[in-house]
């Protein structure tokens, strides 16, 4: 799961962004105009999370001067234009297929999608499979668990996110490449009982023919 950051850490993130350099610490103090130890104190975290990465050691008549630089996860953090570009290849694609056209080519490529992660799944007792699944679904960018069911009840994952939110809601059709997914992972049948796109508080997929026990 992706770690949060701070509005300070975003302002240092973005400055980082804007500069065509690696930046010092010191240099960074003077842009946002803090001290040097809240810098150091932000950064160390930073860099902890995996956000910046060190960069070139600039030589000095004194201490040479570390750098620092955006990693390729705290360039990811800023808005890409990807759900734009999605949108517009999902319109071309439910123009020539159809609605239910476009159904069956988003199942098809859950379906691919789910057989590159079967390593996951492999294996695993019946019991736990379910926790696997979610678990891939939080790598997938989903707020994602395990609902607790009485006995006898089929399990329930919840998902307190949708990663595809305003194309799902301009696209429905998308629903079917979790549902297809999931169904591949779980071998069983997957119902989508709630969904965030149609007005729901979460999305929740229900395992129809996988029992825990």
């Amino acid at each position: 799961m992706q770690k949060a950051v701070s509005s300070r850490q975003q302002e240092l993130l973005t400055l980082l962004m804007n500069s065509r350099d690696a930046l010092s610490i010191d240099a960074i103090a003077r842009e946002l105009d803090l001290s040097r130890t809240a810098i150091q104190q932000h950064m160390t975290v930073l860099q902890r999370d995996g956000f910046i990465e060190a960069g070139a050691t600039v030589k000095t008549a004194g201490r040479p001067i570390q750098t620092y630089s955006l990693s390729e996860s705290g360039i990811a953090l800023f808005t890409k234009q990807y759900s734009w570009f999605s949108s517009l290849l999902l319109d071309e694609l439910k123009q020539e297929l159809g609605s239910d056209g476009l159904k069956h080519f988003l199942h098809k490529l859950g379906t691919r999608q789910a057989a590159g992660l079967l390593n996951r799944v492999k294996g695993v007792a019946v019991k736990d499979k379910i926790q696997a699944i979610t678990e891939i679904m939080q790598d997938m960018g989903y707020e994602a668990s395990v609902l607790e069911q009485k006995d006898g009840e089929h399990p329930v994952i919840n998902a307190c996110n949708c990663v595809y939110h305003d194309l799902a809601q301009k696209y429905p059709e998308v629903c079917q490449f979790d549902q297809a997914m999931l169904s591949t992972l779980s071998e069983s049948n997957v119902e989508m009982t709630e969904c965030m796109a149609k007005g729901g508080c979460a999305c929740r997929f229900s395992f129809n023919c996988l029992t825990t026990g």
